[in-house]
């Protein structure tokens, strides 16, 4: 993925951003106003509907956001649940003086448009940095610190995988000996990714850091079960805390995974 954003992620990264209430300047809103707020286009739509129940207030749960090391991240991050339907509609946020900064979520219901998940994993970073003004602060003195919080972030811009840090080549083999649970087109293309997985162990590392004045670079890889992805990501670390990924794809359909939902 490139730390950059098309004309199209642009777009949505305005919409995303400026949803919710960043026009509520010096307040601090409470947990349960963002998450209404983050989620009011979605309820406003269940609205419209017949034998909507009167209060929709107890369908919206919200609780401190579960991933990959997000206790190093300067800012709190929550999770928004509707719960009314199935699938369930989520959002993640965070909330400060200004209002309520939309991270990531299910972005067709939140938003009322179908944005790419590459897109909306550089939506997701771009409403990080901007939560840093208003958070914690940052200091990452030891290369430890600075791994999780790479890992963290990179977690962070999608919440809805679960990502596996590979730190040794053997952990690589040993994903790649499984194989597939429920995905159409492993079969057709497992020579190609045998060769693309041979590759990866002459290459793989344990994460990386590599300081510079001002910026520190960390590189590590992935595995994530949707899709089988094998990643290699690049995080560049600022000072200040502020983030940028570049994250490239080296193999998919690795291991037990399932049909590609995501290709972050």
């Amino acid at each position: 993925m490139r730390s950059g954003t098309s004309a199209r992620a642009r777009l949505a990264l305005c919409v995303g951003l400026f949803f919710a209430t960043s026009n509520v300047v010096g307040t601090e809103l409470s947990v349960d106003v963002c998450a209404r707020t983050i989620l009011e286009r979605h309820i406003a739509s269940i609205l419209r509907k017949e034998n909507t129940p009167e209060n929709l207030r107890q369908y919206v749960h919200v609780e401190p956001a579960e991933l990959q090391g997000i206790e190093v991240l300067p800012v709190d991050v929550y999770t928004a649940v509707w719960t009314l339907e199935r699938p369930s509609t989520r959002a993640w946020f965070t909330v400060g003086p200004g209002g309520c900064d939309l991270i990531a979520g299910d972005f067709g219901e939140l938003l009322g448009m179908q944005i790419p998940y590459d897109d909306q994993a550089a939506i997701a970073l771009s409403a990080y940095n901007r939560a840093l003004e208003h958070g914690r602060g940052v200091t990452l003195r030891s290369r430890d610190e600075k791994i999780r919080y790479a890992v963290a972030v990179k977690s962070l811009t999608v919440p809805a995988v679960s990502l596996v840090l590979l730190d040794a080549s053997n952990k690589l083999a040993e994903i790649a000996a499984n194989k597939s649970i429920s995905c159409k087109a492993a079969s057709g293309v497992a020579k190609d990714v045998r060769r693309a997985v041979r590759q990866a162990l002459t290459e793989l590392k344990a994460p990386t850091v590599n300081d510079g004045e001002g910026l520190s670079m960390v590189t590590f890889w992935t595995w994530q079960e949707f899709g089988g992805a094998l990643k290699k990501h690049v995080v560049y670390i600022w000072d200040d805390g502020r983030v940028a990924i570049e994250s490239t794809i080296v193999a998919l359909h690795v291991g037990a995974h399932r049909d590609v939902v995501y290709t972050f």
